[in-house]
Parts: structure tokens; sequence; C-alpha cells
């Protein structure tokens, strides 16, 4: 039996539960591993484009109570697009001993966005007003979703 294992008594008699994915017939939403499952890229790219289309509406929104709504849209598909590419680095990743490195890489990317975009966003409205940085913003999430869609279809291995 290989680590990781359990063996879990039912009706059926002894049955072997494995906690690798490959192993155990794991299969994710994106259909990878040998999965029926594919919902294609608009499953992925949905919340993406939900936060595109509420930044590009936001200068225009004037009643207040509409406007906390779709902040709070974008807020939600923005959270959910970035729990996404937790997951999407999740089942690129073959080799789970390079899984850390993986994962420091987006956080350490993550931390830096979060510093530059008060910086560049205050850059902005100093020098063109507010509404461009909502285009700006909505500009950064399409090359976001983009750069999704290019990456493979397979698993990848480090090198």
């Amino acid at each position: 039996m290989r680590q990781g294992s359990t063996i879990l008594i039912s009706d059926d008699g002894p049955q072997v539960q494995s906690s690798d994915k490959r192993e155990a017939g794991f299969r994710d939403v994106s259909g990878r591993n040998g999965g029926s499952l594919d919902p294609g890229p608009a499953y992925g790219s949905l919340p993406s484009y939900c936060a595109i289309v509420s930044l590009a509406i936001t200068p225009w929104v004037q009643n207040r109570y509409m406007l906390i709504v779709v902040i709070g849209v974008v807020s939600m598909m923005i959270t959910t697009a970035i729990t996404l590419t937790w997951a999407l680095v999740s089942d690129l990743i073959v080799d789970e001993s390079s899984a850390g490195r993986s994962f420091s890489l987006l956080a350490f990317g993550g931390q830096i966005m979060g510093l530059m975009a008060p910086i560049v966003t205050g850059w902005i409205v100093g020098h063109a007003g507010f509404t461009p940085v909502f285009f700006v913003t909505a500009g950064l999430v399409q090359c976001g979703t983009v750069a999704a869609f290019a990456l493979p279809k397979r698993q990848l291995q480090p090198l």
C-alpha cells in the first residue's frame, strides 16, 4: 500500500482510498488528469469578465446604492478570479516538491502588485483624474485573463 492511502471498511468490504489525486481518479473542473468534465474556457474567465464590465461602467453610475452594488460585484469577482488562479497553479504543477516554490512565487507576485497598485493608481489620478483608473484596472484584468488562456492545457514540469 502506498504512503497516504487509507483503508475504509464498508458494506462491500475493505477499500483502499488514496490521497494521491491521480491514483484516486481525481478529476478537476477543467477536465485535466483524464477528467470528462470540461466546462470550456468561459468557466474560468467568467469572474474576470464580470469584473471587467463592472469596472468599465463604474464611472457612469450616478446612484449611490447602485455604485455600492457595482463595487461589491467587482470585489467579489476579483476575489473569485484570484482564488481560481491558485487553483490553476495547483492543477498545472505535476511535481509536489515544487508546489511550495510555485505558490511562493504566486504569493510574491500578488504582494508586489499589492504594493504597486496604490502608487500607480495615485499617479494616474494625479495626472488624469479618477475615470482612467477604472479603465486601466479593467485592462489589467483583461491582460490577466488572456495570460490564463495562454497557459498550456497540460500539466507543467518545473525545471
